[in-house]
């Protein structure tokens, strides 16, 4: 199938695939339905609002759906609709269209609508209002169970006869780009104790699991299953699942009822919904055949190649790397290690009468292979943690997650010969502190700026650009704009702050004075100031973490231990002089740093409640306006999931 635009051979989005998506564009924020084709984008409301789907009259009277924030409207028109859809947008595409007028021929619309794929920006495609993760994957159930059980018990006696299950979390789903935040919890640091005694700590064991979900399309009636044979119709589509795990949380809190906060942090799955009609030229058999007659009668399937040949792997970029350097692969597998199907595991979902809607997301649990590197999970690959794996490049070694790490998942079916149908990638980042402070005192005095986002993660700030800006590879850096000379440029934050606070009297409206005037004041505040800037940070940042790995040694004590006396420091200076905020009652420097701080105190188990003066403070001043607008939450660049409200 030959397309008039030009899509890559290696594209996961091929003119057979034709997946969807919500977007937003360059010119507008308001979510749009879109498809991806090729390196492109088609914004499907611009589509219809120009008459996209003139030859296609049957749709008329429902198109109204692309105009829509979410796909439930458009999923739930239900199959049928479905394929006729996405075989019209895939005649609109090819070299000989009969359409040509639409879109081949209308450069106007081409403009509007046709947009390149990096220029969007991708949201979870449909309101989810259920999520269930099921367990399908045999061999890693098995794998997992030799771990904790031996390989006597490593599978319970129910697990070859239903998909087991447990209903997940639905408002911490993100889609690909989100940051993820390491959780912290209760963790039983010696199991062999006893009593056994849990401690609260950020997550040392946090993993991945390499999933794929569904979608569901049109629901049922409560009280009426959904028989096996009809259940892939109630499938919207498939995407591809990063199901992110606490196993440390999960090891102490899951008996007797299953996993709990140890899975409800994250999960993030790939923007791009593929159509089960873009994956029945993969059709295969899976762990067992989808027709045998070792379960009972309503989860068997007419079929045997019940599943799909979707080839899965993920990478690594480990914490210290640069984005220009490519991922280190750690582990491939395929879909077809599922002992249980998508429509089996609907129809087992629903045999009780459950009710499912437009938009739940039904999840396999984690694939895995039997040969060694086509694990799904790093507790898998390492043997619990016991055997840290190293990774391709020769030198990273990796037991479990940690800070700064990327994890990029891929999925595709097919080949170049044949094209693609893929599902794109999964990844995450992480943000500093340090740039809030700026954000804050630029809020409370009025002054326009504006934010450029510096990813970490993917170190950006090691680029040649930032160096020139920021030789210490730190951030933030102030670039102030100045009418009659030259930018300047000022890598420090407090340096910033001081600098805006001698200068901005005189051209913001708004002016508020963060340094006392009285001198023994001033000087209280420098001293609290330094606490978190000079004490706190410099050994909780990023850099000093990745340091502090590069001598195998855990920074996670080293960040608790130093933001425990950084915070105790503060608590006792500030215990004497403080009123509504840090000093006296007026916003200072010392609170513009302070609050950020304690943002940050939650990723290393630190309970800022320990500190009743800083808790009370930073209470207050977080009813600021300008303090809400710097919180990373609220950033232009923050997915919409993690916005603050």
């Amino acid at each position: 199938m030959v397309s008039w635009l030009s899509i890559p051979a290696k594209s996961h989005f091929s003119l057979i695939n034709i997946p969807f998506g919500i977007i937003t564009t360059p010119k507008s924020g308001v979510p749009v339905p879109a498809i991806a084709i090729g390196d492109y984008a088609l914004d499907l409301s611009a589509f219809t609002k120009n008459g996209g789907f003139s030859h296609l009259p049957s749709f008329q009277a429902q198109a109204d759906v692309f105009y829509q924030p979410t796909l439930n409207a458009f999923a739930a028109l239900g199959r049928p609709v479905h394929r006729q859809v996405r075989e019209y947008l895939q005649a609109i595409f090819k070299a000989d269209t009969p359409f040509p007028d639409v879109l081949k021929d209308n450069e106007a619309l081409q403009k509007e609508a046709l947009l390149p794929l990096n220029s969007v920006t991708n949201h979870v495609p449909l309101q989810i209002g259920d999520y269930t993760d099921f367990y399908a994957g045999r061999n890693h159930a098995y794998n997992v169970g030799v771990l904790f059980r031996g390989p006597d018990n490593a599978l319970q006696p129910n697990y070859n006869h239903l998909p087991v299950g447990y209903h997940g979390r639905a408002s911490s789903i993100v889609v690909s780009g989100t940051p993820i935040v390491r959780p912290s919890g209760q963790i039983l640091t010696n199991p062999t104790a006893a009593p056994k005694v849990p401690v609260f700590s950020p997550c040392k064991r946090l993993d991945i699991e390499l999933e794929m979900a569904a979608f569901v399309s049109t629901g049922n009636k409560l009280g009426h299953p959904v028989p096996v044979e009809e259940a892939e119709d109630h499938i919207f589509g498939l995407v591809l699942m990063n199901d992110w795990s606490a196993r440390d949380i999960q090891a102490w809190e899951y008996v007797p009822l299953g996993p709990f906060n140890s899975k409800n942090f994250a999960t993030t799955i790939s923007p791009w919904v593929v159509l089960i009609d873009a994956l029945e030229p993969f059709r295969a058999q899976g762990l067992e055949p989808g027709n045998r007659d070792s379960i009972l009668p309503y989860l068997r399937e007419k079929r045997a190649d019940n599943v799909f040949n979707i080839k899965l792997e993920f990478d690594i970029r480990p914490s210290g790397t640069s984005k220009e350097d490519a991922p280190i692969h750690v582990s491939e597998t395929n879909a077809t290690n599922l002992l249980f199907s998508f429509p089996q595991m609907l129809a087992h979902h629903t045999i009780t009468g459950c009710n499912l809607r437009t938009g739940d997301l039904l999840a396999s649990g984690t694939i895995s292979g039997k040969e060694p590197g086509s694990q799904g999970s790093l507790l898998e690959q390492t043997n619990g943690g016991k055997e840290p794996i190293t990774l391709a490049d020769g030198k990273t070694k990796r037991a479990f997650l940690e800070d700064g790490d990327e994890v990029i998942l891929r999925a595709v079916a097919g080949d170049v010969d044949g094209a693609y149908v893929g599902f794109g990638e999964c990844v995450g980042r992480i943000e500093s502190s340090c740039s809030a402070r700026l954000r804050i005192a630029l809020n409370l005095w009025g002054i326009p700026y504006n934010p450029i986002f510096v990813h970490l993660l993917k170190n950006e700030q090691c680029s040649d650009q930032y160096r020139a800006l920021n030789p210490s590879l730190s951030v933030p850096v102030l670039v102030a704009h100045r009418a009659s000379e030259d930018d300047l440029v000022i890598p420090q934050s407090i340096a910033a702050l001081e600098y805006l606070e001698e200068t901005v009297r005189s051209t913001s409206p708004q002016y508020r004075t963060l340094l006392p005037n009285d001198p023994a004041l001033r000087a209280i505040t420098r001293s609290l100031v330094s606490i978190i800037a000079s004490d706190v940070q410099p050994i909780t940042n990023l850099r000093s973490q990745r340091w502090i790995k590069e001598l195998e040694a855990d920074p996670v004590p080293y960040c608790r231990k130093a933001t425990e006396a950084g915070l105790a420091a503060y608590e006792a200076l500030a215990s004497k002089v403080a009123g509504t905020f840090s000093v006296g009652d007026d916003i200072t420097l010392a609170d513009v740093c302070l609050v950020p701080a304690t943002w940050s105190a939650a990723r290393f188990g630190v309970d800022v409640q320990n500190y009743p003066t800083v808790a009370r403070i930073v209470a207050r001043i977080e009813e600021e306006e300008a303090v809400k607008k710097a919180h990373w939450r609220s950033q232009p660049d923050t997915p919409e999931e993690f916005r603050q409200t």
